[in-house]
């Protein structure tokens, strides 16, 4: 065992991961940790976004899909934080393609700013709205694929871009031949893709795609957590045993080991937090924390241990629910 941690950074060496920004194709750059707000309760809002404000955070991950844009537009509000030293992101619905202007002005509404830095597809795929108004399909809602080309939807985007409603646009749980065609006919190109990626689920391919094609990679569910995709006796690639050995090797967490290991890689890392204690731990993550030995070990997980996917991106293909 103390052979394959030989080469251990020392803590402390490295810089926090909050501190630091990715440069974008768009001329931007973006805070590398982001502050995801995925099932972030309304009622829990004001107080994490107070302690990830306190703790360094100004990249706050948003969707009108969460149902918490407008008690998050409140609490950075509150905070007196100033506008251009944040950095939000939020993202464009399936059932808002046909709305994009719309959609983009009411999720300024709601975030109380005049612009986003960044808004994403958040899925490549239209769906009709539902019947009931809501953003997921209720009892009786069919989910129908609407005719509505990504490129179509792009367009759409890149007006938002000159209309100063926008800086950035980007692109949400796309493959490689999305990418491909979005760049190959866009005017304005696609900053990011925001994919699902930890040492269950790598996506080297598609990082490859990222880095010819000038974006940068964003992880989500970059703990690879349960979600009701995943089988019950699923519990977490940050509670596999496998990192038990490492954690205590070099004195990170689970949460902070999967944060190293994905800065590491250059990625924008969206990590979800709600309680003091792991907001303060996730704040904590460094860029080349750690030693070539253990990103290997983390970066074969895939192949050697375990492959597996949280979110499950054919769900929003389908032409109903069952």
């Amino acid at each position: 065992m103390s052979s394959t941690f030989r080469n251990l950074t020392p803590l402390g060496g490295p810089v926090r991961g909050v501190l630091l920004k990715t440069d974008l194709n768009s001329g931007f750059k973006i805070p590398t940790l982001g502050f995801g707000t995925y099932r972030l309760a309304p009622e829990d809002t004001d107080s994490a976004i107070a302690c990830a404000l306190k703790n360094g955070f100004r990249h706050f991950d948003c969707a009108p899909v969460y149902g918490n844009q407008r008690c998050i537009g409140s609490a950075l509000r509150s905070s007196l934080i100033r506008r251009d030293e944040l950095f939000l992101t939020s993202k464009l619905w399936p059932t808002q393609h046909r709305c994009v202007e719309e959609a983009c002005r009411e999720t300024l509404n709601e975030l109380q700013t005049d612009y986003l830095d960044l808004l994403l597809v958040h899925w490549p795929v239209a769906w009709k709205p539902f019947k009931s108004g809501k953003f997921h399909p209720q009892e009786k809602d069919f989910v129908v694929i609407d005719d509505v080309p990504l490129l179509d939807t792009w367009k759409e985007l890149e007006g938002l871009v000159k209309k100063g409603l926008v800086k950035s646009i980007g692109l949400s749980n796309c493959g490689g031949s999305e990418i491909e065609q979005i760049v190959s006919f866009c005017e304005i190109p696609p900053v990011t893709n925001q994919v699902e990626l930890h040492p269950g689920m790598s996506q080297s391919t598609l990082r490859g795609v990222h880095t010819r094609l000038g974006l940068v990679t964003t992880s989500y569910c970059p703990f690879g957590m349960p979600t009701r995709f995943t089988p019950p006796e699923f519990k977490g690639v940050r509670e596999h045993p496998f990192l038990k050995p490492i954690c205590d090797q070099t004195g990170f967490t689970p949460a902070r080991l999967l944060l190293n290991w994905n800065l590491d890689m250059h990625n924008v890392v969206v990590v979800k937090a709600t309680t003091e204690k792991h907001i303060v731990d996730c704040s904590k993550a460094q860029k080349f924390a750690l030693s070539e030995s253990v990103r290997w070990m983390l970066s074969h997980f895939e192949d050697q241990v375990e492959r597996v996917r949280v979110i499950n991106p054919s769900d929003f293909g389908r032409t109903f629910f069952v």
